[in-house]
């Protein structure tokens, strides 16, 4: 574990002691690092939200 793994540990360390929410984007960030990997968030499509397209219920 390197030395930004542990200032991410410490934060929410914080957080929590502070009863703070933590930010999932956050935890993903910290989680992917130490996997040597990246995040990549996508919104969710028409179908997905459930809306319908062309002037149809949202």
């Amino acid at each position: 574990m390197g030395q930004d793994d542990s200032k991410a540990i410490a934060q929410f360390i914080r957080k929590t002691a502070k009863k703070e929410d933590i930010i999932l984007k956050d935890m993903a960030a910290i989680l992917a690092h130490t996997a040597g990997t990246k995040v990549v968030f996508e919104l969710p499509d028409e179908v997905e939200r459930g809306d319908r397209i062309s002037g149809h219920l949202r």
